[in-house]
């Protein structure tokens, strides 16, 4: 599944190559790497990149190692001598966002962003399951990472912290979050992240009833409607608040 997803990266990726790129083309064999499985090799080119003087703060480099590590993570055999494979598909992708300043070439890697935050908030959620709202917050948090404006990781780990007793750093999320939600679309959410966004509204919708504070869930609950409108557990969930 992953690799087709890579294929269709590297046939959109033509716009990385501009006249005035004399790097993109070399940048983009890395990702025929990751597609081929040669994932260490991928990290090894990509981190060259990384330390040139040049191309240090371009964030292809950074994408394609996060892409090479996260399918690295995936991989048993691989495991044990890339324990951290996941933290750092995590770590490279955050990096990458944050030297793409300008949005330049972030919206060619929604595909395998969307994949890889989908996997973070499996994380975040299984450990607010399990009560441990310290990693459900730091799972969350590494989302905003990836995608600050991310309204799910934003509700989910603020929603955390409360339960986990940090109800002043809470508050301060709640904020980030009203303040993310200005610039929400329901285009923005992609299939992905459907059942992050109805997990984490619905336990923050929940928790804020808990508190007689229905509404400040109400504004979160009418901009993402139209994004889980027929999803039945969400309907029944909206049909009893």
């Amino acid at each position: 599944m992953f690799s087709a997803l890579l294929v269709a990266m590297l046939l959109s990726t033509s716009t990385f190559a501009q006249e005035d790129d004399k790097y993109g083309e070399d940048m983009k064999e890395i990702l025929f790497m990751v597609i081929d499985g040669n994932y260490e090799k991928a990290v090894g080119k990509a981190e060259k990149y990384m330390e040139k003087e040049d191309t240090r703060r371009d964030p292809r480099p950074y994408m394609y190692a996060s892409m090479a590590y996260f399918e690295i993570s995936k991989n048993d055999e691989m495991a044990e001598d890339y324990p951290r494979a996941f933290r750092d598909a995590i770590k490279y992708g955050g990096k990458a966002r944050r030297y793409d300043k300008e949005n330049k070439y972030m919206p060619e890697f929604d595909r395998y962003l969307a994949e890889l935050k989908a996997e973070v908030m499996q994380e975040a959620k299984y450990h607010f399951d399990t009560e441990n709202w310290r990693k459900s917050a730091t799972f969350a948090k590494n989302v905003q990472r990836l995608d600050p404006n991310d309204l799910s990781a934003i509700l989910l780990k603020a929603t955390a912290e409360w339960r986990g007793k940090n109800v002043y750093q809470a508050e301060t999320t709640i904020g980030e979050a009203k303040t993310a939600l200005e610039n929400f679309t329901a285009s923005s959410v992609s299939s992905e992240g459907k059942p992050a966004y109805r997990f984490a509204l619905m336990e923050f919708a929940e928790l804020m009833k808990e508190e007689g504070r229905k509404v400040d869930a109400a504004p979160f609950l009418d901009a993402v409607e139209p994004v889980l409108g027929g999803d039945k557990e969400f309907d029944n969930f909206m049909a009893s608040y």
